[in-house]
This record gives structure tokens, sequence and C-alpha cells, in this order.
């Protein structure tokens, strides 16, 4: 899977990933649990670019 930047939607519990590619097309988008967030990252890709929102 081919993601360069990876979106992460903050909450208490469960996390939404947004992955898109460098043209900025979608490629992945998830639910996971706080406690799978890491091993999950690790999957996608060893080396990308990680941002982090919180909507209120």
């Amino acid at each position: 899977m081919d993601i360069s930047i990876l979106g992460t939607d903050l909450a208490k519990r469960v996390f939404q990933l947004h992955g898109a590619d460098r043209d900025g097309s979608a490629k992945y988008g998830a639910k996971v649990m706080r406690s799978e967030l890491l091993a999950t990252v690790r999957k996608l890709a060893p080396r990308m670019q990680m941002t982090i929102y919180q909507f209120s």
C-alpha cells in the first residue's frame, strides 16, 4: 500500500485513520482502538508523515 501521509482523528477510545498517497488520493481508512493504534501504523508503512487532529 502506497501511503505517504496518515491523518489520525483523536478520540478517547477509537481513532479514525485516513491514509493518502503523494497525490492526495485516499488509499486507506479504518477505525482502530487505542490499544491497536501503534501496531496498525507500523503495519501500514515504515516511513510516512503522520498528522494528528481533533475536531471539537
